[in-house]
Formats: C-alpha cells, structure tokens, sequence
C-alpha cells in the first residue's frame, strides 16, 4: 500500500528533482544491484549489516523489484561516502537526505518491541561510521519511547532538543504513522535541520556545526528489536543549489 504521497509520484503529479534548479548527487541506491545481503556489504558504501539477515527482498519495493527488510532482531545496515565539507552546505544549497520507509503496521498501533527505526545520517571523527568520536547526527522515523506510537518524530544528538514529535507545534503539522510507504528526509542547512515526511514539515531544530557529513543508518535505531514488517528503500544524499525548492524531491 502507497502513501498518497507516492501515488502523487507514480501519477506523475509531483516534478522529479532537478527540473527546477541543479543538483550534485552525493549518493543513491536503489538497491536492485543486488541479489543478496552479501552483495550490499560488499559495495565501498554499505560496510556492515550489524547482524546476520536476509537483508535484500522483493516482498516490498517502492521502486523496482528489490527492498531493503529490516529484521526483526535488532540491526541496522551503515554506511557512508565521500565527506561532504559543511562549508559547502549552504542556505541556498542545503544537502538532502532521502529514504522511502515502509511502516506495515502503523494503523494497527503496532509498537514493536520498543520499536525504534528510521533514518539516521551524521559526522564521525574518521569520517565513517561509528568511526572515531561522533561530531553530530540527526534521525528520522518511529521511536516508541521518546514519541510515542502513533507518531513520527526526529531528534538532534548535539545542540539541539533532542527528539522531536511531529505534534503540529510550532507551525508545523502533525503526522501519524500511516500503513505504507512514506517519504523521511532531512533538509541541513547551517546550524539548522528540517525534518520531512511526504514533503510536510514535521519539525525543525538546531545542531551543533561539523566539519564534514559522512555517515548513514537504515534500520533500528540503537540496536532496538522490533517485531514488525519495515522496509528501505531509494536512499540518496544530495547537495541541492538554485534554490531548489521541497516540491521538487530528488526521485529515482
């Protein structure tokens, strides 16, 4: 089941990225390079899948034939690629990360086990994940112990609130987990994050300036087991510029 966000895009009624302005694509996958998680962590992005699983499937796609299925033991596959200088994050040119998220049980109220899962995208000391000393990350997607069940939330780790629930506060607009796929992105501007679900502004907050931005999560969020259905897929990192607006999604 789509979101009416992804049957607007299948429609066609959305622009695809770049129609509006320039972009420099820092990372995408799609996932249907591979048959089997061994071809994932085998690739000079995807490092480790931190436990064993069978981590490629076709059971869901927002895309092609290929998903990425989080276990429902605790686990997370990272990553990361080439550091992006935060002197080169800008204003106009914010850099943009994007994830299709599967949430199959979100109407029933399906918590998992402590359910946590999402996005995370962040900085290390070595410039790969979990390497050296963390600078900063961001996360997006469900927490059940800091936001609730119901509801989509995000967090800062450095200089910021913490997690956020996407409650409607502030000028913003509530959103709910809803059965199927949903678009979680996290626009980054200087000292500034805005946090985005099927293009609607969940919430905004501060952070802690980088150096640079290198490193990527999908899956549970601090190794938290969960007993739902989650899928990943069409992740990208892109450094936007020419004031391209959030209408136009860097789709694949």
């Amino acid at each position: 089941m789509k979101s009416k966000f992804a049957a607007l895009v299948a429609a066609g009624a959305l622009a695809a990225a770049g129609t509006a302005g320039a972009q420099t694509v820092i990372f995408e996958d799609d996932f249907e390079a591979y048959n089997e998680s061994a071809d994932v962590i085998a690739t000079a992005e995807w490092t480790e899948f931190t436990l064993d699983a069978e981590l490629v499937t076709d059971e869901e796609a927002f895309s092609g034939t290929n998903a990425i299925k989080e276990p429902q033991t605790a686990g997370s596959l990272i990553g990361g690629h080439a550091p992006v200088d935060a002197a080169d994050v800008t204003v106009e040119a914010p850099l943009v990360v994007t994830v299709m998220y599967f949430d199959a049980d979100a109407e029933t109220g399906g918590a998992g086990i402590g359910l946590r899962s999402g996005l995370t995208y962040g900085s290390y000391e070595e410039g790969t994940f979990a390497g050296g000393d963390l600078n900063n990350f961001f996360a997006i997607g469900v927490n059940h112990h800091d936001v609730g069940d119901e509801i989509y939330g995000g967090r800062v780790v450095f200089g910021g609130d913490g997690w956020t629930a996407f409650d409607g506060e502030n000028d913003t607009t509530e959103i709910l987990r809803e059965t199927g796929w949903r678009e979680l992105q996290l626009r980054i501007y200087p000292d500034l994050v805005e946090f985005y679900v099927d293009g609607v502004l969940g919430a905004s907050d501060t952070y802690s300036a980088v150096p640079a931005w290198d490193s990527m999560r999908v899956g549970a969020f601090a190794g938290t087991a969960q007993s739902l259905d989650i899928y990943f897929d069409d992740i990208s990192v892109v450094l936007e510029d020419d004031e391209v607006g959030v209408e136009d999604w860097h789709m694949f």
